[in-house]
């Protein structure tokens, strides 16, 4: 078994700090802030250089760059019809099936004269449409006296996804954002629907310095406060639960509706100097796609269930065990199964442990690489 805690992960997600970089021609001009976003994504095949070795970051993006981003971004299946939807994009162009894939899913129209114009440097008001679309964050009408824009531009702000360094009263709808910073954009919003985790990462590593304080909720997940409170009496002499991914758990799979006993995450449990004693998991879908797209899920271990199939009713889930799982010095893996709704509609959605809170048990200390993401589930 292997755990990745030579500096521990307590209580939360450590920045990233050790991830290998990139190696571009240009590495030195590309900023600091958007260092790591990019060597992710180019680890995620979502970006890669150009033919010369070089990044660019400060080059700006064409409409149909943007659309192959967001396409990788998503990890949605490309959609490739019989004829073009736009005068100006042909079957024969290496973009073509991307700026299908994203008119197929709604998430963009194209101009009033019904062009696309691929060759367009994209401005921050369209980049916010199709981006919020793209990753599911359903924006409201547009008020009265407001721009078309402000509405998109809102929803970013809401779930924290406005360009660095950016706020909302400082945003110019026309300005032609970089590579470098729609690069940390699209990063930030992956790490939001759960396309991207620390767990994908393992070379990542903290420092003390970066280290959350014991009983602290790392800020950039206040969003996904634990549904219930921890009722088990805490055992001093219960020791350290420590969590991890398991390494056969698939990263992504393609499924069908109705489809049965999917795996949808997998965990292995230790515990260090004592027995620890688990009564509860929860565990949050996160994605583009619903709750409702799930009939059952519940958890096995060693092929039987140790839970109760629950049917979703909201995108969080507390799921009870049967009788307390001992943990010990042996590893203990359990499986997240799940049943897919007959009535599921296509998207993606992942089952994510994300707060050590989320695990009722005995032991004050449950160290992990959190949030740790599960397998990436495409309803077709």
């Amino acid at each position: 078994m292997r755990f990745f805690f030579t500096l521990a992960f307590i209580f939360g997600l450590g920045i990233n700090t050790g991830l290998a970089t990139t190696n571009f021609s240009d590495q030195g001009d590309i900023p600091e802030w958007a260092e790591i976003p990019i060597s992710v994504l180019v680890q995620e095949e979502v970006l890669k250089g150009n033919s010369d070795g070089s990044f660019q970051p400060e080059r700006n993006l064409n409409r149909a760059e943007f659309c192959k981003i967001l396409v990788k971004a998503t990890k949605t299946k490309k959609f490739v019809p019989q004829a073009s939807s736009f005068p100006d994009v042909e079957s024969s162009d290496w973009f073509f099936s991307y700026v299908e894939t994203a008119k197929h899913h709604g998430w963009l129209k194209g101009y009033p004269d019904g062009t696309f114009r691929p060759g367009n440097s994209i401005n921050r008001a369209e980049a916010a449409k199709i981006l919020g679309n793209a990753f599911g964050f359903e924006a409201s009408e547009a008020q009265e006296g407001e721009q078309w824009y402000e509405t998109y531009f809102h929803t970013l702000n809401e779930n924290k996804l406005l360009a660095y360094g950016t706020e909302f009263h400082t945003l110019d709808p026309e300005k032609n954002p970089t590579r470098a910073e729609i690069s940390e954009q699209i990063f930030r919003a992956m790490k939001k629907v759960g396309k991207i985790s620390a767990l994908d990462f393992p070379e990542i590593q903290a420092t003390e310095s970066t280290l959350p304080q014991a009983g602290t909720t790392p800020p950039s997940f206040e969003y996904y406060a634990p549904a219930t409170e921890a009722t088990v009496e805490i055992d001093d002499s219960a020791g350290s639960l420590y969590i991890e991914k398991s390494a056969s758990l698939t990263k992504d799979t393609s499924v069908s509706k109705g489809d049965s006993d999917v795996t949808a995450q997998k965990l292995q449990l230790i515990s260090k100097e004592g027995l620890s004693e688990v009564s509860s998991f929860q565990f949050r879908r996160i994605g583009n796609g619903t709750y409702s797209d799930f009939s059952k899920i519940w958890i096995e271990a060693n092929g039987s269930a140790i839970t109760n199939k629950i049917t979703p009713t909201a995108d969080l889930v507390r799921l009870p065990l049967k009788q307390a799982l001992t943990a010990g010095s042996s590893v203990k893996e359990i499986t997240v199964k799940v049943d897919i709704a007959s009535s599921a509609k296509s998207g993606s959605s992942r089952w994510v442990l994300f707060l050590p809170e989320w695990i009722e048990a005995n032991t004050e200390t449950k160290i992990g690489f959190f949030p740790i993401g599960g397998c990436d589930l495409e309803i077709e």
